[in-house]
């Protein structure tokens, strides 16, 4: 029974992993495994994605003020910590940033259309 790999390494040196039992090969260098390793590697890859590492951390409902507030403090304080990425931080920012636009936007068109009722003009939307 073969107890280390008989396959090489990319550098041409012979393999350290162990052969699987009544086999030759290790898990990595197996070539019935090989489409699987493929996909797992590549579900590998995907996990590590900023947008699934976000999706991980998110709810599902819409955040109020209050807890997007709590949100970039946690993720501030986790960057901090360096258990997360800065690049989180910045999606996070940038998301902070395009919400202040949104809400300022709405209250601002509430605004005038509460302006044009009172003037008399009320728009059609």
């Amino acid at each position: 029974m073969v107890d280390r790999c008989t396959a090489t390494t990319k550098a041409g040196a012979p393999c350290r992993g162990r052969a699987q039992p009544g086999r030759d090969r290790c898990l990595m260098h197996d070539p019935e495994r090989a489409a699987a390793l493929s996909d797992a590697r590549k579900r590998g890859g995907q996990g590590k994605a900023n947008r699934a590492r976000a999706k991980k951390h998110m709810i599902d409902a819409a955040l109020t003020p209050a807890e997007f507030q709590g949100l970039i403090g946690a993720v501030a304080r986790a960057v901090v910590n360096e258990t997360k990425s800065p690049g989180i931080a910045q999606a996070i920012a940038a998301l902070a940033r395009a919400s202040v636009a949104v809400a300022d936007a709405s209250a601002v068109h509430e605004r005038l259309h509460w302006l044009e009722e009172q003037a008399g003009k009320v728009s059609t939307e």
